[in-house]
Formats: structure tokens, C-alpha cells, sequence
């Protein structure tokens, strides 16, 4: 991912105080039916947390929705978010994560709602300063949407990142996860889940208002103001943000 991991390796050191009072029950409810074995069941408790293997967890992972309940992600998720931030590992999309940490989260102390929302916050620093990002910023973001409340600190970051690599984020959400006809964002697991229609809409209104504001259009003038590359996808990028319609926007900075 990058070579200083060192807040995000301490914010993992956290998490797993924090979650240290969640212990796995003896038998965790797996659908034995068509989606797990026994053998896989005792493989969860076969070592410490922290040191389950992706092989041990895997199958857990592959069925959240149906294996056991929030007591067992309360008990996983650190590990499970430790191995997430590393490049050969997630056996599921990491929107489908979010969403399973979206449902715990309920059940959470403070102290656990800070240590995951540190987490979540160290990963999106981490990503906008990696040479070889994990993951594309669309599905982070949608990941970090449905665990946290609260955007408004990853922008933040994003916006006084300074780092050619941020800005690629930017040029990347909006070639491929950014509608500028709608103004607004293509991820489909922002959209509905159950019966519940855009449940993390406010989530996603952070991101839209912070499209539309100045920011984005600073961090693309200045990469082109230092000559970053590729060229040619800034200048696609900047097109298609000054083209964004159905809503009011700034204009672009002049240098």
C-alpha cells in the first residue's frame, strides 16, 4: 500500500483494544444448509485473533449475512479490517464490509465507534498516499460511508492531501464513479438495500456537496500547474467536473 503505515498500523492497535471485550461465542451459528461447515466453524477458534488466518476467516467473510450475527463481526472485525488494508487480501467486495459494519455498528460503544471511525480515517490517509492504492476511492469512500456518519474528516484530508496520488483519487472517482448529468454518484451499493431506499444518503450528499464545492477544481488546477501525469486524464477530469450538470458550482480557479 505505502511504506509509512505507522497511523494506520496504530489506529489497527486500537481497534483491537477497543474490541477487546468481544469474545466469540462457542458455537457461531453458521448456516450448516449450504453456506458453511463445522469444520469451518472451528477453524474461527482454532488460534488467537490476531492470528486467524485468511484462510480460517474467509469463509465467515464470503457469508455475513448469514453466518451467526453482529456478536461475531464485533468479535472478527479487527482482525478482519487489519487484513483488509493489505494488498493480497478480501474475499468480498469491501462495500459488502461496510455495509456488515454499518449493521454492528448499533451495538457499539463509543470508544469502539471512535477506534473503527480512526481506522476507516487512517485507511483513506493511507490510500490517497500510496504509490499502489488497494482500492479505488469510489468504493472506499462507499465502504467508509456505511461504517462512519461522518465524511467530513476523509474530505478534509482529500483536500489537503497536496500529493499527485490524491489528486489521481479525484480524476479516477470522476471518470468512473461520478454521473455528471445527475451530479451525483454511480456506486451502486449506495444505493438501496432491503426496503430502505438510499439509506446512507446523507453520506452521499457530503461527497456531492464537496464535488460541487472548490476544492476538487483546486487540486485538479494544481496538478496541472505542476505538470502531474497523466496529462491527458486531468484535462478529461476537469472537462467533465465543468461539465456537471443540475447543480449550482463554482467556477474553476484561474491561475
Amino acid at each position: 500500500m505505502t511504506t509509512d503505515r505507522s497511523a494506520l498500523d496504530g489506529a489497527i492497535e486500537d481497534l483491537y483494544r477497543a474490541f477487546a471485550g468481544r469474545p466469540l461465542r462457542r458455537w457461531t451459528d453458521p448456516c450448516l444448509t449450504c453456506c458453511a461447515t463445522e469444520e469451518e466453524e472451528a477453524a474461527l477458534h482454532a488460534a488467537p485473533l490476531r492470528q486467524l488466518s485468511v484462510d480460517a476467516l474467509s469463509p465467515y467473510a464470503e457469508n455475513l449475512t448469514t453466518w451467526g450475527d453482529e456478536r461475531e463481526l464485533n468479535h472478527l472485525f479487527p482482525r478482519m479490517f487489519e487484513l483488509a488494508t493489505q494488498e493480497d487480501y478480501f474475499p468480498i467486495g469491501v462495500e459488502t464490509f461496510g455495509t456488515a459494519i454499518s449493521r454492528a455498528r448499533p451495538s457499539w460503544s463509543t470508544a469502539e465507534q471512535r477506534a473503527a471511525d480512526r481506522a476507516f480515517l487512517e485507511l483513506w490517509r493511507a490510500e490517497l498516499g500510496a504509490t499502489s492504492p488497494v482500492y479505488q476511492p469510489d468504493e472506499l469512500l462507499c465502504t467508509i460511508g456505511w461504517a462512519s456518519d461522518d465524511l467530513g474528516p476523509h474530505l478534509s484530508s482529500w483536500a489537503s492531501a497536496g500529493t499527485p496520488t490524491a489528486t489521481m483519487h479525484l480524476v479516477r472517482l470522476l471518470g468512473f464513479g461520478w454521473d455528471p448529468w445527475r451530479a451525483d454518484l454511480d456506486e451502486p451499493f449506495w444505493q438501496t438495500r432491503g426496503d430502505d431506499q438510499f439509506p446512507r444518503r446523507a453520506q452521499m450528499d457530503q461527497i456531492v456537496a464537496w464535488m460541487l464545492g472548490p476544492d476538487p477544481w483546486r487540486m485538479l488546477d494544481a496538478a496541472v500547474e505542476r505538470g502531474d501525469e497523466p496529462a491527458d486524464e486531468i484535462e478529461e477530469a476537469l472537462l467533465i467536473l465543468t461539465g456537471t450538470i443540475g447543480a449550482a458550482r463554482p467556477q474553476p480557479p484561474r491561475r
